[in-house]
């Protein structure tokens, strides 16, 4: 890195004394520094607008100036100022500087976690979080990872780094994919994001740390991350392995959700008991009736989902004779691939509550 360039940035008042560069990232570089005012440690970030996305980079660089001056919380950096020079496309924010290391350092120097020290990780990441999403519209961060979490040598966590920051409201109707790949939830490939995958990435993160190897590089099936075979059992790992499921609909969706615990889940495609109250909904309220007296009526209840899943397989069967042009063939295997599925899982569920009646 040209030094010289780093520690030139058109526009910065001369209080701030740079002292040496932190990182660059996709959007910008950011340096040290020293307000010589005040004696307190700072960041400055430095954005260089050329090329033919300067305007997106631009309105980017606004964005995080603006959500970041609104946000108070103990485990955000402060806002400070932000400024630029326009005939240069060079432009500046500085914000106060989190003490300590981040937890991609330390993972990368080989630290080694206990569960307790994961938790008080994971609590401190939840309680910024909290704040974020409780705000009016949610503030999304949408680029949670090691490298953007500092451990304070006192214990403190600190969240940094707004770049990928989303108003929810504002920014409804807009696709850009922000993310870091093996941290970023599936939805955001999309373009899409909410309060549930800001969880995701924190998932992924703490996995990061749990096993010390970067989340792309786990043990996944299909989109979602396994864990059974890197992290030992325990309720952090069934935490984390929620709070990681591919489908948002699956995951806690808000972090009150997630203290609360994962609850019952069912492992089918059903999911969750939430995922079986979209997808069978008398059948969700089969499952929360637990009395022996009322089993005789949770028979009947399961009976009737029986017939969702008949018309269920007929859709199969419409649906599949017009994708293949009128194969009949085709229709016949899919549907019996449907029924055989569903139809021994809700005959067997009645079985079982017709015997403890």
């Amino acid at each position: 890195m040209d030094t010289q360039a780093a520690t030139d940035v058109p526009g910065l008042p001369e209080r701030y004394r740079i002292e040496e560069p932190l990182g660059r990232g996709g959007q910008a570089q950011t340096l040290a520094a020293t307000d010589t005012d005040s004696g307190a440690p700072v960041v400055v970030k430095v954005f260089r607008l050329a090329g033919s996305d300067a305007w997106k980079r631009f309105e980017l660089f606004e964005r995080e100036c603006a959500v970041l001056r609104s946000l108070k919380h103990p485990s955000i950096p402060a806002y400070v100022e932000h400024g630029g020079d326009e005939d240069a496309g060079v432009f500046f924010l500085v914000m106060q500087r989190a003490p300590g290391e981040t937890l991609q350092a330390q993972i990368d120097a080989g630290r080694r976690y206990t569960d307790a020290e994961l938790e008080s990780i994971l609590g401190g990441l939840l309680d910024a979080l909290a704040y974020l999403h409780s705000l009016n519209p949610p503030v999304i961060h949408r680029d949670l990872k090691p490298g953007n979490v500092v451990l304070g040598e006192d214990g403190h966590v600190w969240l940094v780094d707004f770049g990928s920051v989303r108003d929810v409201v504002v920014d409804s109707r807009q696709s850009t994919v922000v993310g870091t790949y093996g941290y970023m939830a599936p939805e955001q490939l999309r373009g899409q994001s909410s309060p549930a995958s800001d969880l995701y990435g924190l998932g992924a993160t703490l996995a990061a740390a749990a096993t010390g190897a970067d989340a792309a590089k786990l043990p996944s099936k299909g989109l979602e991350l396994e864990l059974v075979d890197v992290i030992k059992p325990g309720a952090l790992r069934d935490r984390l392995q929620w709070m990681l499921r591919a489908d948002p609909d699956l995951r806690p969706a808000t972090v009150a959700k997630l203290r609360e615990g994962p609850g019952l889940e069912i492992r089918s495609d059903v999911g969750s008991l939430e995922g079986a109250n979209n997808k069978f909904p008398n059948l969700a309220k089969t499952l929360a009736l637990t009395e022996r007296s009322r089993v005789p009526a949770l028979a009947a209840m399961a009976r009737k989902e029986l017939r969702y899943v008949g018309s269920a397989t007929a859709m199969v069967a419409i649906v599949t004779l017009v994708l293949s042009g009128g194969s009949f063939g085709t229709v016949l295997a899919m549907s019996a691939i449907a029924a055989g599925v569903a139809l021994p899982f809700f005959r067997g569920l009645v079985r079982e509550l017709d015997r403890g009646g």
